[in-house]
């Protein structure tokens, strides 16, 4: 999945530097736009395209060209400016290409580079066990949501599913809510209520790899990837421990002693940063908070 990412990101930057050029004729092309109005709104003299129509419009009011002059004039200018730049379709084309990956969003790439990896995905699903070390199960309930739909085709796949469980029917609907504002924004199908697209696949393996390594998700029976609680020594054998260290530590034995003394730990702690802060160049307030400054190299 880290492979996939780089991919992507290296593919938008690709882009990038393919639309420049693009990218600059557009904001040309604008430019000319915002001219043309401006000349059609100033009034700067007959236009040439319906030079000798006054016969048949009428003159202007003494005061100027009325509001229905200027604005025939502005579409004209306007649509003649487009015509010499390609033309309307030509220009919506262009400015969907660059539009598309004009952000810092290359999420939508990576479908092209999952999909080489998605059979061996799925199938490394089929083989481990996966359990959450944590209350929250959304990214599992994701997992098990795609598997459920793994044979579908088609760019778009429902919110909810029917699956069997335990010899009995039970629907599934994913809740993407574990998903980033970045991801959010390609997962649902504007035009297609009630509908997810095909990124819901390769958004659900990013953010299990991602569980993966921080713990939240383990997988049973494994070594690097296992769940780090049942690792855990279990207090009925560390309870005859403690005296002895609490003893080598320095510290008490009671809990109403241990909060005596790291209070006063603290108290005194915090006396000596309040006497030293005159003299601490590096200590600083912000809004009433302390902010250590950054020190520079030597």
């Amino acid at each position: 999945m880290a492979g996939i990412h780089k991919k992507g990101r290296e593919h938008l930057a690709e882009l990038r530097e393919t639309h420049r050029a693009e990218s600059e004729r557009l904001m040309g092309v604008f430019g000319d736009v915002l001219s043309v109005v401006r000349e059609a709104v100033t009034g700067p003299g007959p236009d040439p395209a319906v030079e000798g129509s006054a016969a048949k419009t009428g003159p202007t009011s003494e005061t100027g060209p009325t509001s229905e002059s200027v604005t025939e004039r502005a579409g004209r200018l306007v649509l003649k400016t487009l015509a010499r730049a390609g033309g309307l379709d030509a220009l919506s084309s262009a400015h969907e290409a660059v539009a598309a990956h004009h952000g810092n969003n290359y999420l939508p790439l990576l479908e092209r580079y999952y999909r080489v990896n998605r059979s061996a995905l799925f199938t490394l699903l089929d083989t481990v066990e996966l359990e959450a070390t944590t209350a929250d199960r959304s990214v599992l309930d994701a997992v098990e949501f795609i598997r459920a739909n793994r044979a579908r085709t088609g760019e778009y796949i429902p919110e909810t599913t029917t699956i069997d469980r335990d010899g009995r029917r039970v629907t599934l609907t994913v809740d993407a809510g574990f998903a980033g504002p970045e991801w959010q924004k390609i997962l649902r199908g504007r035009s297609r209520p009630g509908k997810l697209v095909r990124h819901l696949e390769v958004c659900v393996f990013s953010y299990l790899a991602a569980e993966l390594r921080s713990g939240d998700i383990a997988i049973t029976g494994s070594d690097s990837y296992a769940n780090l609680h049942h690792q855990l020594v279990p207090w009925t054998e560390c309870e005859p421990l403690v005296d002895k260290f609490c003893r080598q530590a320095g510290i008490p034995t009671t809990g109403s002693e241990a909060v005596v003394f790291f209070r006063g730990k603290l108290t005194t702690g915090a006396a000596e940063v309040d006497a030293g802060y005159p003299g601490n160049t590096d200590l600083i307030l912000e809004s009433g908070r302390p902010v250590l400054k950054r020190r520079k190299g030597v």
